[in-house]
């Protein structure tokens, strides 16, 4: 039999993996059984083997915090009430009375020496409370890799927090603290936010607690592609977003929130000679409107369901190019009973598009795959090399559920 048409010496090539490494993707994420039992290795190509929710699993290192997670019910009223302000000192008035709600989160981890194990703080950042039940909102990246979570208040009361779910790709967490007489920040309308619209960021900056900045929306709507692959729409301002105030609360005029502060950028390209070009002024926050209906989900469940293909694979390469693969993203293991292996998809194929959209990559397939729900169905075209010719194949796949 002659050699199928997809030929690549992976052997021979393996002094470019510095260059080409593999490109990992979710294999399955079905078999994990508690909340913070495994490592979390992306969130696309996980497919659920089980018709029971599973918990959310949190990034990289898994977090053993003293008390489990259990997520909520959906009958939890998230925001507080309308603030009544005067016409007079109004980011005076709204300091007041919204600061007790911005809490700063310090991420806690196991560091090994010579003493054994202790916990140290690894990083910090800010949250937001929105429920008198004691719900905070932070980001995802904040308590990545935590093993335990302290809020402190404004006040100065520091109390351990249980993390009842997050969203990598989202970049969204929510905590719980038992903690009586909280304040709630009221919910505003992102989609209210015009440019030139009044932006109050609070955070905890460099561990400045409390720490208030003002400027305008610069745009309400800007698409930005995250580490994970996943596109979101997020509000730009010029209002200073420092480290430390990432899961803060980006609040209207009105005091109400209207976004959670994820990120600066500092610089907004290269220029001919690959030298980055330096920015200011570029602050960014997620929209409550597009936050409220993750963090709603994590409530309820305990984790935010995303669609998944159930394959592991990597990003076609120019050697493999060469070889003769088309350029697209190659699967090379496909789970067991997931969306993948019902509809037909093995391994070495290669996928070339997704509902007439062309992938190039790991990050463009994901992309497109984000824009759907569990249980959708798209059409993958894939190229599946064999022995006399390269099949092209339009495959319909019922999407699975993280």
């Amino acid at each position: 039999m002659s050699e199928p048409i997809f030929y690549y010496d992976d052997d021979a090539n393996k002094k470019n993996t510095h260059r080409t490494g593999w490109v990992i993707a979710l294999i399955s994420i079905a078999a994990v059984s508690c909340l913070l039992g495994a490592a979390f290795l992306g969130p696309l190509f996980a497919d659920k083997a089980q018709t029971t929710p599973t918990p959310p699993v949190i990034q990289n290192t898994p977090i053993t915090t003293d008390t489990p997670s259990t997520p909520g019910s959906s009958n939890v009223n998230l925001g507080g009430s309308a603030l009544t302000l005067s016409n007079e000192n109004i980011l005076e008035q709204i300091y007041e009375k919204i600061s007790p709600a911005i809490v700063s989160v310090s991420n806690m981890q196991y560091k090994f020496g010579q003493g054994g194990r202790t916990l140290q703080l690894a990083g910090t950042g800010s949250g937001v409370v929105v429920s008198e039940e004691g719900y905070i909102i932070t980001n995802y990246h904040v308590i990545q890799d935590a093993n335990q979570v302290l809020v402190t208040f404004s006040d100065g009361v520091e109390v351990e927090a249980e993390i009842i779910g997050g969203d990598a790709p989202g970049d969204l967490a929510v905590l719980k603290v038992d903690k009586d007489n909280l304040t709630v920040v009221p919910i505003g309308d992102a989609d209210n936010a015009k440019v030139g619209s009044l932006a109050i960021a609070i955070g905890n900056p460099d561990r400045f607690a409390g720490t208030l900045t003002v400027g305008y929306i610069s745009g309400p709507q800007r698409t930005i592609t995250l580490d994970s692959g996943y596109s979101m729409k997020f509000l730009q301002t010029d209002a200073a977003i420092n480290p430390g105030n990432s899961g803060g609360a980006l609040l209207n005029s009105k005091g109400e929130l209207i976004g959670i502060t994820a990120l600066k950028t500092t610089y907004v390209g290269t220029d001919e000679y690959g030298n980055a070009i330096a920015a200011e002024g570029l602050g960014f926050a997620i929209p409550i409107n597009e936050a409220m209906p993750i963090v709603q989900e994590i409530i309820q469940k305990g984790y935010y369901s995303r669609p998944t293909l159930g394959i592991s694979g990597r990003d076609v390469t120019t050697a493999m190019q060469m070889q003769g693969y088309p350029k697209g993203f190659l699967v090379k293991t496909v789970t067991k009973g997931g969306a993948a292996e019902k509809a037909g998809i093995k391994a070495e194929d290669v996928i070339t598009g997704i509902d007439g959209v062309t992938v190039e990559s790991y990050d463009s397939l994901i992309e497109e795959l984000y824009k759907h729900k569990p249980g959708d169905t798209v059409t993958l075209t894939i190229r599946r090399p064999d022995p006399s010719q390269v099949l092209e194949l339009n495959l319909e796949v019922v999407l699975g559920d993280s």
